[in-house]
């Protein structure tokens, strides 16, 4: 018996044996390996969240799991991100499987000419692109994600609470730095875009004009084209600098509460793992003291706004005393 055995390793690593060269692939796969275990943990823990939230939400009001299962990822938009970024990693996951049959085929398809080929090559790559995509946006999201896991920490859930409750009134800001910015980049395409060829398409003038309020700009070759419409440059960027940088440092002030963080309770964090090795060492020791809730609340220094009103009101009080307090004062 002559058998003739073969074995076609992954052409696209550049491996020509499977047997010969285990041990590479196997470390390639390796990291790939341990992240789809990594995904179903992750995607095992949320379900076990939602299930202790379905519990808790039927034994206090008999709420369906309907109403839990939006109020589970409406509420908490950190569920959201983590369920998004599950479904991402799976995807992916399936078009690295979908890419390795293709790989299998690619001997095949070659010996049927170049027009398969070809579109067995678009396929591929098209399918590249995806998974290109997919990575980068869940890389993006898993950078995200560990905020969930340090938001009980009183600094950063202070700030993830500034973010959430001035939310509306950034996405009004953002709307009206976008409109403002897209009148100068309509300025900048018409004005200079025949003979610049940054401003020589929308797209290039919105790339442009973004680059100019970093400082990245050239009065001369505006100057050279058109002396007169390169005077609206200069209160674009008194504009995006002074006026809308202020807006949003307004925002973020009115939002931000200030408070005062309890210590770090290290006892309590390492209570789980090492409380039935150090039997010794007292785990549910806590000295801080608790705040009285019926005390009153500490106010903290004054706002940009508190600040405007009260000097508005001093200036209102100077004029109907005709100037009589500042002589006082001055005594």
């Amino acid at each position: 018996v002559d058998k003739d055995v073969q074995v076609q390793s992954i052409l696209m690593f550049n491996l020509n044996y499977w047997l010969d060269s285990f041990w590479q692939l196997t470390m390639r796969l390796l990291p790939g390996i341990l992240y789809t275990g990594l995904t179903f943990n992750f995607a095992w823990k949320l379900w076990t969240d939602f299930k202790r939230e379905k519990y808790r939400r039927w034994h206090k009001d008999h709420t369906g799991f309907l109403t839990t299962f939006i109020d589970f990822f409406r509420l908490d938009v950190f569920n959201t991100l983590e369920l998004i970024s599950i479904l991402v990693s799976l995807w992916s996951g399936i078009l690295f499987v979908l890419w390795l049959m293709y790989d299998t085929l690619l001997q095949s398809v070659k010996e049927e000419g170049f027009t398969p080929f070809l579109a067995f090559s678009e396929t591929v790559a098209y399918q590249a692109r995806l998974y290109n995509r997919l990575s980068a946006s869940n890389i993006l999201m898993i950078g995200m994600r560990p905020f969930k896991f340090v938001r009980e920490n009183p600094r950063i859930a202070k700030f993830i609470e500034c973010f959430w409750e001035g939310s509306s009134d950034m996405s009004w800001f953002v709307v009206m730095l976008f409109v403002t910015m897209c009148g100068f980049v309509m300025l900048s395409y018409i004005s200079f875009g025949p003979q610049i060829s940054e401003c020589s398409g929308l797209q290039a003038s919105f790339v442009y004009c973004f680059r100019f309020i970093l400082g990245d700009f050239d009065y001369d070759p505006l100057f050279a084209v058109d002396p007169v419409m390169t005077f609206f440059m200069f209160p674009y960027v008194v504009i995006m600098y002074c006026v809308f940088s202020n807006i949003f440092f307004a925002i973020i002030d009115r939002h931000f509460v200030a408070s005062d963080s309890q210590p770090f309770q290290w006892k309590k964090k390492l209570k789980p793992l090492f409380s039935r090795i150090c039997r010794c060492i007292e785990w549910d020791e806590d000295y801080v003291m608790e705040d009285d809730p019926n005390a009153k609340k500490k106010l903290g220094p004054p706002s940009r706004r508190e600040r405007v009103k009260e000097t508005q009101l001093q200036i209102q009080s100077i004029l109907a005393s005709d100037g009589e307090l500042v002589n006082s004062m001055d005594g």
